[in-house]
């Protein structure tokens, strides 16, 4: 990880070509990779991940329902109040 990190900076400096460019951007996301090291080295940092990811699995469900109950009032909000509100041609509400 250093070494892209150093090349990431060889990059910048140089000012390299629009190419190389987004070479260095997708270095720089790559900087994210560092949290898994930290997942080897700590116990509690891997629990916490394994408890969120835990909670995601039992709050998908409800994620779901909530989901369907959205999509049925938008629908049925778009028969109940369709063409009762017309704009004019400047722009005004009747």
């Amino acid at each position: 990880m250093v070494f892209f990190t150093t090349v990431d900076i060889l990059f910048v400096w140089v000012r390299m070509d629009l190419v190389y460019a987004d070479f260095a951007s997708l270095l720089r996301a790559s900087r994210i990779l560092r949290i898994l090291k930290l997942l080897k080295l700590s116990q509690k940092m891997l629990n916490i991940v394994h408890m969120t990811y835990e909670i995601i699995k039992n709050i998908k469900n409800f994620a779901i329902l909530l989901l369907i109950f959205t999509v049925f009032f938008c629908l049925l909000g778009m028969e109940l109040f369709a063409y009762k509100c017309i704009l004019t041609e400047d722009g005004l509400v009747p």
